[in-house]
């Protein structure tokens, strides 16, 4: 029944949750400051905006790679939810590629607006590039790949007195 002001934004792309050979973009608005430079370095971005948002209401507008909306998040005050459909928003994208999303979303339904259930966010946000990939291993795997391939051949053997060797050289 009160207005929350969600002061800070972010959006970023991530694998789609029901299929994880697509890409969507997640834009979250949080009544928390988002730490952007944190989250660039993250390789799991997801992940360190659940932890760096963790006790803040939030929302998340889940879209898909052609704009339309996936769902709704909402985070607060203990209370999460989803919501999907069409009817109950309009999404307007002004922008919307690999390096920038801009546009609004707001709810449609005059009853929800009536009863303070209602969005009207508005948003214009670079998205930053995928997280870096980390060090690439030498040719075959080097140390690691050696080991890997060591325990892989015992577990072949079923040579379980092997295992304890090759596990602490880890």
């Amino acid at each position: 029944g009160k207005a929350v002001t969600l002061k800070s934004a972010y959006a970023y792309r991530m694998p789609d949750p029901f299929e994880k050979s697509k890409q969507i973009t997640r834009v979250v608005f949080a009544d928390k400051v988002i730490d952007a430079a944190a989250l660039k370095e993250a390789s799991d971005r997801d992940e360190a905006i659940d932890t760096q948002l963790r006790g803040a209401t939030r929302v998340d507008l889940n879209l898909e790679a052609d704009g339309s909306v996936q769902n709704v998040n909402l985070h607060a005050d203990g209370y999460s939810g989803s919501q999907s459909g069409s009817g109950w928003y309009t999404l307007t994208l002004k922008h919307n590629d690999d390096k920038r999303i801009e546009g609004s979303f707001h709810t449609n339904d005059e009853a929800d607006q009536k009863i303070g259930h209602y969005y009207d966010l508005a948003f214009a946000l670079d998205l930053p590039a995928a997280p870096a990939a980390g060090t690439a291993l030498p040719p075959n795997g080097g140390d690691a790949g050696t080991a890997y391939i060591a325990c892989l051949a015992c577990l072949k053997m079923g040579d379980i007195a092997l295992r304890p060797t090759l596990l602490s050289k880890n």
